[in-house]
């Protein structure tokens, strides 16, 4: 599938045309290598790709009102990390069942993320011709809702870690978080920021005055735990945005079965990033019950980890997206939810916008820590 978005791209020009192309006509996903070479190559530079690759239409006929059931069983299905996404697809299966066989995963559940779009492990199963897996889609897709959710987290320290700041010295920590409901924006899913906002004031502790705006939050509050340190602060401030998720997970999933959640976590830290940014290990990590079995599938010095943090942030993110909790655990794995820990330049332009838009939310995690370490230290503090 790489090799012929690569070679679309490179007669078009563009990327993003070629993924469009294979997002219209999925057909060519499953055609042999030798014919889409030979269309593609043969295509005259006059003439409109996208309609050179359509099919021709001869000795074809809808069958799609004549599909069964047992016909829709045998059809290919996509496994994809995204729903909207062409390039994001990781394995082609020859049906449904073959789906539910590699995924592990009862052949009913495999049909139910299909129908409902949820995410199975972390992502989609998609058909490969576009038709509905059963005759009831049409009428369950309006009943059917999807919320993408965007959390951008920053951090600051206070006395800052300068070359000529003390070693030792006592600091503050301050967390910025922007909450951001990503289109398409609508009543129902608006609801879901002052939720949020709800449960960031029962679990982060002392908040200082928030800005509203639209479809956007922005939650600023100090460190609230020991050793305020950058890279703890920046750890913590992912952790507490996974639980607030899981708190409102648990909340809905009794009363809202068909409402699944697109959760993306951004970090500004290297650190964090280079922690949680692979899913796959990270679900492994939170596999395990307890910060001692986690620390021995690790590589560098425990300290470096703050397993504190890390083990239980772990644990969060796997119950998220699904996974299986170990025997020993009372807590229940969540559904129809699929997370990501992203590197904030992911979700943001790379532009004199979007640096600024950095730079504000280091500078209100900054304003946090330093009055969190004035009031520690007894100076007047007329307001947060």
């Amino acid at each position: 599938m790489a090799y012929k978005i690569e070679l679309l791209a490179e007669k078009l020009g563009d990327r993003q045309g070629a993924t469009s192309i294979l997002h219209e006509n999925p057909s060519l996903l499953v055609i042999a290598k030798s014919v889409f070479n030979y269309r593609v190559e043969n295509c005259q530079d006059d003439e409109d790709l996208s309609v050179r690759l359509r099919p021709s239409g001869r000795r074809t006929r809808d069958l799609r009102p004549a599909v069964s059931a047992e016909d829709s069983e045998e059809r290919p299905v996509l496994l994809s990390q995204h729903l909207d996404q062409m390039s994001a697809i990781l394995k082609i299966y020859r049906s449904i069942k073959h789906a539910s066989l590699d995924l592990g995963i009862a052949e009913s559940s495999a049909k139910q993320a299909l129908r409902k779009k949820t995410p199975v492990k972390g992502s989609y199963l998609v058909n490969v011709d576009g038709r509905p897996s059963d005759p009831l889609q049409n009428v369950l897709t309006d009943q059917e809702s999807r919320i993408s959710i965007s959390f951008f987290c920053s951090s600051n320290v206070f006395p800052e870690d300068r070359s000529y700041t003390a070693v030792g010295t006592l600091r503050s920590g301050g967390l910025a978080i922007k909450v951001r409901i990503e289109p398409p924006v609508s009543s129902n899913s608006l609801r879901y920021l002052s939720k949020i906002l709800s449960l960031a004031n029962s679990m982060i502790g002392i908040r200082l005055a928030n800005s509203t705006k639209g479809n956007e939050r922005n939650i600023v509050a100090v460190y609230p735990i020991t050793r305020a340190s950058q890279h703890r602060c920046s750890l913590y401030a992912c952790l507490i945005v996974l639980r607030i998720v899981e708190a409102l997970r648990v909340d809905q999933d009794d009363d809202d079965e068909s409402t699944s959640f697109d959760i993306k976590v951004h970090t500004d830290s290297n650190y964090v990033w280079k922690l949680c940014g692979s899913r796959d290990r990270l679900v492994e990590l939170g596999s395990y019950y307890t910060s001692a079995e986690m620390s021995e599938h690790l590589e560098g010095p425990q300290s470096s980890f703050n397993l504190d943090i890390y083990h239980p942030l772990a644990r969060t993110f796997s119950r998220l997206n699904g996974q299986p909790e170990p025997t020993k655990s009372k807590l229940r794995v969540v559904k129809h939810t699929n997370v990501e820990i992203l590197h904030t330049f992911d979700g943001i332009p790379l532009d004199t916008k979007g640096f600024k838009f950095v730079k504000g939310l280091k500078t209100q995690a900054g304003k946090a820590a330093r009055w969190q370490h004035e009031r520690e230290h007894g100076k007047v503090v007329f307001s947060p």
